[in-house]
């Protein structure tokens, strides 16, 4: 799979996903499905039908709807996972969502055409802040590394491993495991 996915600037961590849809979901039986069984009907014409249950009254399925089930279900998951976590909905350039954030990093994600990169980004120094914080930053980002991927694989979609990026900026990745 070749695609590219943004991830913002003082990404310390990042896991791919590649979020599946079925295209349609049956109002009859509640299956979804991504092509529709062709059935002769008794009027001679050829309809779409469910697979599962040959029902016509199927409908396409509203893929924003799966970005809000993956990003609340993201959400709980690394609340539960790192408890200093705090809400904090804002955006990082024009295309990375920060979900929540601590003193250290902001935890979010972002898109492009079903490929899903869930980062973490270490935040930047404050005038304030002492000289030992970035080590202690960086000390806390590097210590929550493998419990970071466990959550993400626990999200739902296809984790992937990203095996390069071409010169042209267009990376590519295959399924884990």
């Amino acid at each position: 799979m070749g695609r590219s996915v943004s991830t913002p600037n003082n990404t310390a961590l990042v896991e791919y996903l590649h979020l599946e849809q079925d295209r349609y979901y049956c109002h009859d039986c509640g299956e979804t499905f991504d092509d529709p069984a062709r059935v002769e009907q008794a009027c001679g014409h050829i309809h779409p039908v469910c697979p599962h249950c040959d029902s016509m009254d199927f409908s396409e399925q509203d893929s924003q709807l799966l970005f809000d089930d993956f990003n609340e279900d993201l959400e709980t998951l690394l609340k539960e996972a790192f408890p200093s976590l705090a809400p904090d909905e804002k955006w990082l350039g024009r295309e990375d969502k920060v979900l929540l954030s601590n003193s250290y990093a902001y935890f979010g994600w972002s898109e492009y055409c079903g490929l899903v990169a869930v980062w973490v980004s270490a935040k930047e120094k404050d005038w304030r802040a002492s000289s030992a914080w970035e080590a202690m930053r960086d000390r806390w980002i590097s210590s929550i590394e493998k419990k970071f991927a466990k959550t993400v694989g626990k999200a739902w979609g296809s984790p992937l491993t990203k095996l390069g990026t071409f010169s042209n900026g267009e990376a590519v990745f295959s399924k884990k495991g």
